[in-house]
């Protein structure tokens, strides 16, 4: 698994290069028109592919560590948190997150072509 390849003191230092260099490197094309920064642009999308992969096979499974956070959520939290995820699109990467820690739409929001059952 990676996560005995890359252990935790390594893979810290790379995400945070990763991002400055992100940061830098998109401050430059803002700045210029310097052909040089797209190809260096798009090699950083595809390396960010690796980097992701790694910080992917490196978290917690769903709901493993969110379950404290959950249990402190007061009735009106998780209603707010239902009605934000009523308000995404299908297929939204924010409403799957909200999904996959148990907050769903309100029934009376859904589609009547989805059966809630």
């Amino acid at each position: 698994m990676l996560i005995d390849i890359l252990p935790a003191g390594v893979r810290q230092p790379i995400y945070m290069v990763y991002a400055v260099l992100g940061v830098v490197l998109g401050s430059i094309d803002i700045a210029t028109d310097a052909a040089w920064v797209a190809t260096a642009l798009a090699i950083y999308a595809y390396v960010g592919a690796a980097v992701g992969l790694v910080a992917a096979t490196n978290t917690t499974p769903a709901g493993r560590h969110a379950t404290p956070v959950l249990d402190a959520l007061t009735t009106s939290q998780r209603e707010s948190l239902s009605m934000v995820a009523a308000a995404l699109p299908e297929g939204d990467v924010a409403r799957y997150a909200l999904e996959r820690l148990g907050i769903h739409p309100p029934r009376d929001t859904l589609p009547s072509s989805v059966d809630p059952d």
